[in-house]
């Protein structure tokens, strides 16, 4: 099992640094698999695959495409200054983005998510990223961590 960093297409072209070997290999990732989205997050998918030539995207192409946006429409709604820009940031509240809906809380961290915001991947290698499982951690256990994360 290869954590999230490995989860690429890439991995298995020796040309993009891989290897072949990766081939059966399992591997996770934040978020749904790349096939999974809809709306306007497969539509984004779809335009960044165009522009790729037909290459696979890769899983962290969306959650980086959330993060722009993110950051964006911070900036639009700021001063123009630093300190302007994290006070929006922390005023986030995304309705239906790429990722799901989510909100930005005090600590930097989402909250409230629904959607690929709250979901993980499991992926099987063959010569590309294969989607195997899609699943959301135990409430018992989400409020088991934020409490030892507590103190």
């Amino acid at each position: 099992m290869l954590p999230d960093g490995f989860t690429t297409d890439a991995i298995f072209q020796r040309s993009e640094g891989g290897t072949p070997n990766a081939k059966d290999a399992y591997f996770s990732v934040a978020g749904v698999g790349i096939d999974k989205y809809t709306g306007a997050a497969q539509e984004f998918i779809s335009g960044f695959k165009s522009a790729l030539n037909g290459k696979p995207v890769d899983p962290y192409a969306i959650l980086g495409a959330q993060a722009a946006t993110v950051l964006l429409d911070a900036i639009k709604n700021s001063d123009g200054g630093r300190g302007g820009v994290i006070g929006e940031v922390f005023k986030t509240k995304i309705d239906n983005g790429l990722i799901g809906s989510f909100e930005i809380n005090q600590n930097g961290d989402i909250t409230g998510a629904k959607g690929a915001a709250l979901l993980f991947t499991i992926y099987k290698g063959t010569d590309h990223l294969v989607t195997l499982k899609t699943a959301a951690p135990k409430g018992n256990l989400v409020d088991a961590a934020r409490k030892a994360a507590a103190g």
